[in-house]
């Protein structure tokens, strides 16, 4: 079993973010589609 050393949490509404995350070499990338994106956002991706 691999041990996690480091983890990233990236808003997956930015994507510059999402395209540097993986060059930190990060054990875990989790991508927080909800509470990191600002919900005027999330509202205007629903319609």
């Amino acid at each position: 079993m691999k041990v996690i050393r480091s983890s990233f949490y990236i808003p997956a509404n930015n994507q510059v973010f999402v395209d540097k995350c993986a060059k930190y070499g990060a054990d875990n990338i989790t991508f927080d589609v909800e509470d990191a994106v600002p919900q005027m956002k999330r509202l205007m991706d629903v319609k």
